[in-house]
C-alpha cells in the first residue's frame, strides 16, 4: 500500500506519460521523469513559446519581469539543444528590433535587470554601461568599496590637517597607512570627489 505523501506526490511525465513521484523537496512544477525527457520536451517546445512562457505580468513602473532562471541577477534560459544559454533582456531586445551588432550591450533605462520590456532596453557599449552606473548613482565609492582603509570621517580630517598647513602629505600617510600619492589625491579632490 502507497502512502499518502506518495499518492500525492505521483505525477505523470509531459514527454513521455510515465507515472512517477515527485520527490517533496524538487520544485513544484517538475513535471518531467527525466532530464532526458525534460530535455525532448524543450527541443519539442518552440523557442518563442519556452521565452514567453516565463514572462511575468507588468508592473505598475512598466517593467515586465523574467520569472524563469536568473545568473547575476539577469534573466537566463537556454536554446532548444540546450548548449546555448541567452540573458533575457538581449534576447527580448534581439527579437524586437533585431540582432545585437558585436561589442555592443543591452542596458536598463529602468535598473532592473530581471526587466524584458523592449521599451526599456537600449543598446550601449561598456564605457557606456559605466556612464550610466555612475549617472544613476550606483557607483560604489568611498568607504562602501570593499577595500578602502579610509573612511569618509577620515579623509575629511586629512583635508583639514592638510589644509591647516600644519604637516606634510608624507606624514599623514604614514599616519593613516597610505601612501603619499594617495594623500595627494584627496586633498587635490581628484578621490573621493563625492565628499
Amino acid at each position: 500500500m502507497s502512502s499518502p505523501n506518495a499518492i500525492k506526490n505521483q505525477c505523470i511525465c509531459e514527454a513521455c506519460g510515465t507515472k512517477f513521484v515527485r520527490i517533496p523537496s524538487q520544485r513544484r512544477s517538475r513535471t518531467f521523469c527525466s532530464r532526458q525527457c525534460s530535455d525532448r520536451s524543450k527541443k519539442r517546445i518552440p523557442l518563442l513559446d519556452r521565452f514567453f512562457r516565463r514572462i511575468g505580468k507588468k508592473t505598475a513602473a512598466g517593467c515586465i519581469p523574467w520569472t524563469g532562471w536568473t545568473l547575476q541577477g539577469y534573466g537566463v534560459f537556454s536554446t532548444s539543444n540546450g548548449n546555448e544559454k541567452w540573458r533575457a533582456p538581449r534576447f527580448a531586445y534581439t527579437l524586437m528590433y533585431g540582432p545585437i551588432p558585436p561589442g555592443l550591450h543591452v542596458l536598463h533605462k529602468c535598473d532592473n535587470p530581471i526587466c524584458v520590456n523592449p521599451a526599456h532596453l537600449f543598446l550601449g557599449t561598456n564605457a557606456d554601461n559605466a556612464a550610466d552606473k555612475v549617472a544613476k548613482g550606483r557607483q560604489t565609492k568611498g568607504s562602501d568599496i570593499v577595500h578602502s582603509k579610509l573612511s569618509e570621517e577620515t579623509v575629511r580630517e586629512i583635508r583639514r590637517r592638510y589644509a591647516l598647513g600644519t604637516t606634510s602629505q608624507y606624514k599623514l600617510a604614514k599616519e593613516y597607512g597610505v601612501t603619499q600619492s594617495n594623500v595627494s589625491r584627496l586633498v587635490n579632490v581628484t578621490r573621493w570627489k563625492h565628499i
